[in-house]
């Protein structure tokens, strides 16, 4: 198990009640964290967790152990380390001070990590970049952290969009109040064009249309494509890949690339991977969002 106390702090402190599933894995983090306290490494398998990130006042400098800081790597899972993945974590970041916190507070502290994947025996053959929620602010702000010397850490061969391809994720303007005057920013784009040759961008989310729904939002679609040179066909919506093929978007990390999967071939490895070929629908997410 993989968890941020600083998510939860942050939507507490916030005054967001979270949802059913969000306390049971709250509860579950807590035990886990209770469990090394007392036994340490001796915790076996169902009862291990790895921390994303320092929390505040000192509340994790007891268990560093299993902590993972900002801009560390992660090399193992389970506790084993086989040389299949690196990823290095780069967010949620810490506050600045009490009014940096609480700008934090609102989708600012998702866990951000840049992955390094091993495919057909090679090693860093695939670069996938993954931001949870993150809006424009913390592209901002990672970018001119690390722009100077390590720009190279936000390189990737496939990137989910951040927020459901939220518009908020690139602008500071609003969409609702300016429409097509709207701005891009340069930093916040800058951290998610680091594309590597034939770099693909999924949305996860519901199909994405030229209406006021944020996220997804047509106009961040319009963005990412001209990140990909305007080649439409390696920018995939997951509802709308799912709507047209009835199946899973699915890629293979191979020696000589990204592969993936067409229709039948992903539906006929299914079962033999023990799983069901339908997959389910995603769900929809950002109608009537108060973001746009």
């Amino acid at each position: 198990m993989w968890s941020s106390p600083v998510v939860f702090r942050r939507a507490g402190a916030n005054g967001e009640s979270l949802c059913e599933d969000a306390k049971a894995w709250q509860k579950e983090a807590r035990r886990r964290v209770a469990l090394f306290r007392e036994n340490g490494f001796s915790t076996g398998e169902g009862d291990r967790i790895l921390i994303m990130g320092e929390d505040i006042d000192g509340k994790t400098d007891d268990i560093l152990d299993i902590v993972i800081k900002r801009d560390e790597t992660i090399d193992a899972c389970n506790r084993v380390e086989d040389g299949s993945f690196q990823g290095r974590l780069l967010a949620p970041l810490p506050p600045i001070d009490d009014d940096d916190e609480e700008t934090l507070r609102h989708n600012q502290s998702s866990v951000i990590i840049r992955f390094s994947l091993r495919g057909g025996g090679i090693s860093d053959r695939c670069r996938f970049l993954t931001g949870g929620d993150a809006e424009v602010a913390i592209w901002n702000r990672l970018w001119n952290l690390h722009k100077a010397e390590r720009a190279d850490w936000f390189t990737y061969d496939i990137m989910e969009t951040p927020h459901h391809c939220s518009w908020r994720s690139l602008s500071f303007d609003r969409w609702s109040e300016m429409g097509e005057a709207v701005k891009v920013d340069p930093d916040a784009r800058s951290a998610l064009s680091q594309t590597r040759k034939g770099a693909i961008i999924v949305a996860s989310c519901k199909p994405i249309k030229a209406d006021d729904d944020n996220p997804p939002h047509e106009r961040a679609k319009r963005e990412y494509v001209d990140i990909l040179d305007d080649d439409a066909d390696r920018f995939f919506c997951t509802d709308e890949y799912w709507n047209d093929k009835k199946v899973a978007l699915e890629f293979e990390v191979k020696s000589n690339g990204i592969v993936r999967k067409i229709g039948k071939a992903s539906a006929l490895a299914a079962p033999a991977l023990g799983i069901s070929a339908t997959a389910s629908q995603a769900r929809p997410h950002g109608t009537g969002h108060g973001g746009k």
